[in-house]
């Protein structure tokens, strides 16, 4: 930590004697307190709730002279106690999780001819687009998500841009071959990027301001796990799709969908989609909402998938935790296997005063593929969660949040999370504090 604290100040220093046209420092710590009798899967019979305070602490330097942007995040993210303050490293694991978030470099070319900007961003960063559903930082959990990628953006005047992003990731560096093992013995290789990193991708992403339309196109490649001689082979997964948006008064409509095809993570032969509507209501300080979406599954007979092929959705590298129920009992850290997903959701927010609001969401999920368990088709209704939440911002840079969570769950979603329950309620509340700030070192 001393050793971090010594670089950021280096830093700030350099940055200073160079003359910046721009130098800013930007400062996050949150803290949040769990509890959890449910969360993520239903509890066994013999499993007891869990109670922990976790946190994460980041603080970035933006630099920027001209055309030339770098930028630097450092984030320690860790439950307390975790590493034990007199207990000697070499007796005891610790891991504190102190890691560079982000650290990229940017340059731009403005042109008068094209009557655009061409930029190209290359380190590591998060990559987030509109609603965060395809592509976001994850920014609930505690060590977020980033990239290591180059992107280039072509940005027109009238505000509309096409960005095209590559990644390319290896292990280490190597005297030979191109193996690379983006997978952890934790659990098997889940959906969303939950334990298995892409070997690399390619995506372009397409945002207009003229017609509200986004395009995506997006190609990601895993190396085989069952790749024994490390040939280098890597599967093929392919997305493409486009969402619309259109607002009028106080309604706000969107809809998107999208296709994945070639094959999965697991080189299963792939064919899958995914549907979505949501209407927004704004009347002064109410406001109600309605969604609506689907992923397409595939067929389970007796723990094996029908003909051999996927039809299962995946929802690439998002933020679950925003759509489908603050318990993330869908694409987030405990998978539910080959089905799709329905869920249908209904919202109210409330703001009863300036920086106090209360919303609540009702979710129904239910299976969109049939499963068949021990020769018996399961029924597809997965339940339905209730979660309450109250955000108070006393102060423009703090905010202080309180959720109170629960799953009504049933017999097909305990199999599903291959967990033996009676408990049919589950619960999850938590409080959070964010503690965010902004400050402008140099300005010309």
């Amino acid at each position: 930590m001393k050793n971090t604290i010594s670089l950021v100040i280096f830093l700030l220093t350099l940055f200073h004697i160079l003359h910046a046209d721009d130098l800013s420092i930007s400062m996050q710590y949150l803290p949040r307190a769990e509890y959890r009798s449910g969360y993520l899967t239903p509890l066994s019979d013999s499993a007891q709730s869990a109670n922990f305070i976790m946190q994460r602490a980041r603080i970035g330097i933006d630099y920027q002279k001209g055309p030339m942007q770098f930028s630097l995040s450092f984030q320690e993210a860790r439950v307390w106690g975790q590493d034990m303050s007199t207990i000697a490293k070499q007796f005891e694991d610790q891991n504190d999780g102190m890691m560079i978030h982000e650290a990229w470099g940017k340059y731009t070319i403005d042109s008068a001819f094209l009557n655009q900007s061409i930029a190209i961003k290359f380190g590591r960063q998060e990559i987030k687009y509109e609603d965060h559903r395809l592509l976001g930082n994850l920014d609930w959990l505690r060590q977020g998500r980033r990239h290591d990628a180059i992107i280039i953006d072509f940005k027109s005047k009238d505000g509309s841009f096409l960005d095209i992003g590559l990644a390319f990731n290896q292990n280490s560096e190597t005297k030979s071959g191109d193996y690379y093992k983006g997978s952890t013995t934790s659990y098997p290789p889940g959906s969303n990027g939950i334990s298995q990193m892409y070997k690399s991708f390619l995506f372009a992403y397409y945002s207009g301001t003229t017609v509200p339309i986004k395009i995506l196109f997006f190609n990601d490649n895993f190396s085989h796990l069952t790749d024994s001689l490390h040939t280098g082979s890597v599967t093929s997964r392919f997305t493409t799709g486009i969402s619309y948006t259109l607002k009028s008064g106080n309604m706000n409509v969107s809809t998107s969908g999208y296709y994945q095809f070639g094959y999965d993570p697991n080189n299963v032969d792939l064919s899958a989609y995914f549907i979505d509507f949501e209407a927004k209501y704004t009347l002064d300080k109410i406001s109600l909402g309605l969604l609506y979406d689907f992923s397409s599954g595939t067929n389970v007979i007796n723990g094996k998938i029908n003909n051999s092929k996927s039809t299962t959705f995946d929802p690439l590298y998002g933020t679950p935790h925003k759509f489908y129920g603050f318990m993330d009992y869908y694409y987030a850290g405990s998978s539910i296997g080959f089905t799709g997903v329905q869920d249908i959701k209904g919202s109210i927010l409330y703001n009863i005063m300036s920086g106090l609001m209360v919303s609540m969401d009702i979710h129904s999920f239910s299976m969109t593929s049939e499963y068949v368990h021990n020769d018996k088709l399961l029924d597809k209704n997965l339940g339905f969660e209730v979660d309450v939440t109250t955000a108070y911002k006393p102060i423009d840079n703090v905010k202080i949040e309180i959720g109170a969570c629960t799953y009504s769950t049933t017999n097909a979603l305990s199999i599903l999370k291959n967990v033996k329950s009676i408990d049919k309620i589950s619960s999850f509340l938590y409080l959070a504090f964010r503690f965010e700030d902004f400050l402008s070192l140099i300005k010309k």
